[in-house]
């Protein structure tokens, strides 16, 4: 499956001023995808929670009454889980929950989330901020916003830092829905899924195109390739 992806110039108003065509050889997985966002949900977790168990509060070693004759239920303990202060049964301890994914599987996963995320994109020839002023880049996103539609969250990609890149980062800080500014080869699913639209340069589709694109195509040909010789 072949997707044509415009390329835009940004001056007065927004004009198409040159197109890629990307191909994906196969479909992409979901499975992938959301083991990928699972994997960011729980590497973001601390694991630091922690209770007690009755062996660990204090106090409690001595056996609160007799265990026969006073009429009363038998205890051995007032740190017992039935008492008022005693120990959690069954509660959390500190631990590790993070996820591990082999190169291949997040490849795939990313891969899904470009074909998923293609007609979302929104790529410009190049990032001319010369200066470093919110209202510069508040303009350019009202200008895609009139062609485009309403954007409420946004994630703005670049490829590599230069001057006018910089000058994007500060004056997309304040901007509320600027989401987040990523570098083409640090995506993650969890960004890119809830944004509206994905702002980049020409630079950073191709990046994506080499990193994710190509290199699950490429496995795919050589899969047919060796079924063709068996």
């Amino acid at each position: 499956m072949q997707k044509e992806v415009k390329i835009y110039k940004i001056d007065q108003e927004i004009t198409p001023v040159d197109k890629i065509m990307i191909s994906f050889l196969r479909e992409p997985s979901v499975h992938h995808l959301h083991k990928h966002l699972v994997l960011q949900w729980s590497n973001r977790r601390l694991g630091t929670v922690s209770t007690k168990r009755r062996g660990e509060v204090r106090g409690g070693g001595r056996k609160p009454w007799p265990q026969k004759h006073t009429g009363r239920a038998r205890h051995g303990s007032i740190r017992s889980p039935l008492w008022r202060k005693g120990g959690v049964v069954f509660g959390p301890k500190p631990r590790d929950w993070s996820i591990k994914m082999n190169k291949k599987e997040r490849k795939l996963a990313l891969y899904s989330l470009i074909y998923t995320k293609i007609d979302d994109f929104i790529v410009l020839d190049d990032y001319k901020i010369q200066e470093c002023k919110t209202k510069v880049v508040k303009s350019m996103l009202d200008l895609i916003e009139k062609d485009f539609g309403k954007i409420k969250k946004v994630v703005i990609m670049y490829a590599e830092k230069d001057q006018n890149v910089e000058n994007l980062i500060k004056s997309a800080r304040n901007i509320e829905k600027v989401r987040k500014i990523l570098k083409a080869n640090n995506i993650n699913v969890e960004d890119l899924l809830s944004a509206d639209k994905v702002i980049m340069d020409k630079k950073s589709l191709l990046v994506l195109k080499e990193l994710f694109v190509d290199y699950i195509n490429k496995e795919v040909e050589e899969r047919e390739q060796a079924a063709v010789k068996a």
